[in-house]
């Protein structure tokens, strides 16, 4: 049985691979490091996940960060989104791909959303696999007391992934 659409273990599966992702990408040091003004806890948020819908957030890594460099940090973590999604068997649609930036400006001394012809020229890629995903399959033998050998299950990577 595979994990594939229509069958009962397909969201716990995804919910394990997407878990591992978020982890690592957590740990390649993306997402928001917020602290709270009381307790003085971290809070560490690094997307919105549901089903097959992930919204990462970025954060501009100190105050007056410039718009040109937060999209450098923002593209880096897009790349290495891109590439641990890959790593899993799948791959981000840039068609199905959308990005926002909010960013603010100053007038005497109030914070005035910038308007989207101030950063209109701006852009990020989505990167896709060099080579077209093909499917790698894990398999196994048996090999019985009687020296026989049983060829196991083949078991499709892509399987588990979508």
């Amino acid at each position: 049985m595979s994990l594939g659409q229509g069958s009962g273990a397909a969201p716990m599966g995804m919910r394990n691979i997407i878990t591992i992702a978020t982890n690592a990408y957590k740990r390649l040091g993306h997402g928001i490091h917020m602290q709270t003004a009381i307790s003085q806890r971290l809070l560490l948020l690094a997307a919105i996940i549901y089903v097959d819908d992930t919204d990462l957030l970025h954060w501009g890594r100190f105050y007056g960060i410039d718009d040109e460099e937060f999209l450098a940090d923002a593209q880096a973590a897009t790349i290495d989104w891109c590439m641990l999604v890959q790593a899993t068997g799948g791959a981000v649609k840039p068609a199905k791909s959308f990005w926002y930036l909010l960013s603010w400006r100053f007038q005497r001394g109030k914070p005035v959303l910038k308007q989207k012809s101030e950063y209109n020229s701006l852009s990020l890629a989505v990167p896709q696999p060099i080579i077209p995903l093909q499917r790698q399959y894990l398999s196994w033998t048996i090999s019985t007391p009687r020296r026989h050998l049983v060829s196991g299950r083949t078991l499709s990577m892509t399987q588990v992934c979508h």
